[in-house]
């Protein structure tokens, strides 16, 4: 259990200093607060998209079939979301917290922390399941964020414009675009400069995070932070662990669904919000908060995975 404690704080503690690093660059005022905003309109543009793209066009096509995983993960997400529109008025009346509560309890960093994770554990194999998982959870995350955080307008958009809304956001066209790859390659020409793209997201995204974050009122959302915290972190990834078990799944179906399900609040919900709307102030410490408590719950569920299906 040690171990794996360490393993977590391995891959979790560089997500925090370059976090640290972008609030002391705003902090000593080497680039403003306005830059840190634009630095996170073109991560959420370019080159967060450019990963999703990325992940999904170089995914293991030949584990693409699972059904009893698919399933799994299907009903996981929709009754996520279900839930999460169902409890967000009742822990607050602001709709513009309701919407970042909900994406939170759906949307976890799967890609930058559960993959890694999954890569230590098992090696490359840990990987198997990685393309279904982002083929099916990229669409739902990006039409389940849309609809969340269009909750914070003023007027509520009409169908038809959640519906463009939807088909315009950048990570909806990454995805997209993503799929049709399997069927007309892009050369290797293109798809070089978008690895490189990639590659760069999760520090971009992580580092403007750093500077627009403003962590100094914890307290004023403690309520929040720990109820979705346990919801998110435990709750989630108990519903999903016990359902591979009953299902006699192995223990690297139950291990990545944990970590799917179990994953700290993605940070890719913050330039969502920062976008569409919502409240920046909690999305920022819900990322946070959660991303220092994974620590300890996933140390927790890959020591009890493995008891489980040993």
């Amino acid at each position: 259990m040690v171990q794996q404690i360490f393993f977590g704080f391995k891959l979790v503690t560089p997500l925090f200093i370059i976090m640290a690093l972008g609030a002391l660059f705003r902090r000593r005022q080497i680039i403003a607060l306005s830059g840190f905003r634009d630095l996170n309109t073109l991560a959420y543009r370019l080159f967060l998209p450019a990963n999703v793209f990325y992940s999904i066009a170089t995914a293991d096509r030949s584990e693409l079939f699972h059904p009893v995983y698919s399933l799994i993960l299907l009903v996981g997400i929709g009754m996520s979301y279900g839930f999460a529109r169902l409890i967000a008025p009742r822990l607050t009346a602001q709709p513009a917290k309701q919407g970042v509560i909900i994406q939170a309890m759906v949307r976890g960093n799967f890609v930058i922390i559960g993959l890694s994770l999954l890569q230590i554990i098992y090696g490359p194999s840990g990987l198997d399941l990685a393309g279904i998982t982002l083929l099916i959870s990229m669409p739902l995350f990006n039409l389940t964020s849309i609809l969340a955080l269009d909750r914070t307008q003023a007027r509520r958009s009409s169908g038809l414009a959640q519906l463009k809304k939807v088909l315009l956001n950048p990570f909806i066209i990454a995805t997209m675009l993503g799929l049709s790859s399997f069927l007309i390659p892009l050369p290797e020409l293109l798809m070089s400069p978008i690895e490189l793209l990639a590659r760069a997201a999760g520090t971009i995204a992580i580092f403007s995070l750093g500077g627009v974050l403003e962590l100094r009122s914890l307290r004023s959302n403690q309520m929040l932070l720990n109820i979705v915290s346990l919801i998110r972190l435990f709750i989630l990834p108990a519903l999903a662990v016990l359902a591979a078990f009953l299902l006699k799944q192995t223990e690297q179906t139950a291990m990545t669904l944990m970590m799917f399900f179990g994953a700290p609040v993605a940070v890719l919900s913050h330039a969502m919000v920062l976008q569409l709307g919502g409240d920046e102030e909690l999305s920022g410490q819900l990322i946070l908060y959660t991303t220092i408590l994974s620590l300890i719950s996933y140390a927790f569920w890959i020591g009890l995975i493995r008891f489980l299906f040993i």
